[in-house]
């Protein structure tokens, strides 16, 4: 990962958060992004690995 981001931000991208959310279920991975700690609103980073 280059930049951090949200879920929905990495993505989106361009597109409406009702296009994502309709992309991600046929897509199979609704369900894990509902599964984190905040949804699609939670922030996606490798800046805290060692």
């Amino acid at each position: 990962m280059t930049h951090d981001l949200t879920a929905a931000e990495n993505s989106s991208l361009g597109a409406s958060p009702e296009q994502v959310r309709t992309a991600a279920r046929p897509a199979g991975v609704d369900t894990a992004l509902d599964a984190l700690p905040h949804g699609h609103d939670t922030l996606l980073s490798n800046r805290f690995l060692d």
